[in-house]
């Protein structure tokens, strides 16, 4: 990663920070601060500070700052207000170059913490030299991070059960659960255990109108990238796919009789409506598959309601004005979204369509 940085075009030294984060990976996220000396800030002896690594172990230990300055320059150093868990092992004071050994507490919060040390040159033009120190949290061990998977997060809506594999160190303790609400879904066995493992889930018949999910979390204290999270999603064994075509959507002027297919898959069989939305069309008749017809409203209407797969006759009375246009719309109950087809019929006076209409109905 390379930063490009302006000419600073004041009299006071100016600084900024880096912050590089990464979702799932321990010691994140990691800053570094920079310094830039003044406009007309010009020395001879600039003053430098570097460690060898400025992330902390959560177990405690120390850490070495090496000095870079003139042989005269005096400088003193500083840990930022409230990180009373470093200190200084020695002096904060020197001339010249020198090291500087901090020394940091072990880290008993489940969280990343992090302190500022700035050096600071005494009666000179050098700027002050800032450096950002982050230790990891309590527990955190990058070898043995969790991970959880399952085979299908899709679940039957007839119930069922579904295996979550945890993998992680061998030492590693972790416990499952299960959100809040959803209590149809149950752990068909234990729910923690030590190292690799595999977590039952036993779930419920959905007999809802509705999709409905639940959340499982595992959570291992002592290991890397935890908690995880899977969200399993159910239908409901009422839901069925709707489904509607025609071999044709154009109409001659002089009124026709067209044919529309309607396709209703379901667990149990759900019924359907359907209706025109035009005076001068009529829902003729329709025929079930195994069901017999369906049934009609008031004699010739623009309604109509079955049970299952069917055939649907529209019926159009000639056009005596310029092009129009009907729609055809079917709902379910049980299906997801209702579906629609758009028919046009010619004006009068103009050229019959050429695609070919289905026929009647036997006997029809």
């Amino acid at each position: 990663m390379e930063i490009e940085v302006d000419a600073n075009p004041e009299e006071n030294a100016r600084s900024f920070e880096l912050v590089v984060s990464a979702e799932g990976a321990m010691a994140s996220p990691q800053t570094l601060h920079f310094s830039q000396e003044a406009g007309s800030a010009v020395t001879e002896d600039p003053l430098e500070i570097s460690a060898d690594d400025y992330s902390l172990s959560s177990e405690g230990g120390s850490v070495q700052v090496t000095v870079t300055a003139g042989a005269d320059m005096e400088w003193e150093a500083a840990i930022e207000d409230g990180a009373d868990w470093a200190h200084f092992s020695g002096s904060p004071h020197g001339t010249g170059n020198a090291t500087i050994t901090i020394v940091y507490d072990p880290n008993s919060e489940q969280a990343l913490r992090s302190f500022v040390l700035t050096v600071s040159a005494v009666d000179a033009d050098a700027s002050a030299q800032t450096r950002h120190f982050t230790q990891d949290a309590a527990g955190a061990d990058t070898e043995n991070l969790l991970e959880i998977s399952a085979a299908d997060y899709e679940l039957s809506p007839e119930g069922g059960t579904v295996d979550v594999t945890v993998t992680t160190g061998a030492d590693v303790e972790w416990e499952a659960a299960i959100g809040d609400g959803a209590d149809w879904a149950h752990f068909s066995g234990r729910s923690d255990g030590t190292g690799n493992g595999t977590i039952a889930i036993r779930y419920d018949r959905n007999e809802n109108q509705a999709l409905r999910s639940f959340e499982l979390t595992v959570t291992a204290d002592s290991a890397g990238a935890s908690p995880k999270t899977l969200t399993f999603n159910q239908d409901s064994v009422s839901s069925a796919s709707l489904s509607l075509s025609t071999a044709t959507r154009h109409i001659g002027a002089e009124g026709e009789q067209v044919a529309a297919h309607l396709t209703l898959s379901s667990n149990e069989g759900a019924s359907w409506a359907a209706e025109v939305d035009a005076a001068w069309t009529r829902l003729g008749s329709a025929e079930n598959g195994d069901v017999g017809p369906a049934h009609l409203g008031p004699a010739m209407s623009g309604k109509i309601d079955g049970t299952g797969d069917a055939v649907i006759r529209i019926v159009v009375d000639p056009n005596p004005g310029p092009e129009r246009s009907f729609t055809l719309t079917v709902r379910s109950s049980d299906a997801i979204a209702p579906q629609s087809i758009m028919f046009r019929q010619a004006g009068k006076g103009q050229p019959e369509p050429e695609i070919p209409l289905l026929p009647p109905p036997p006997g029809g």
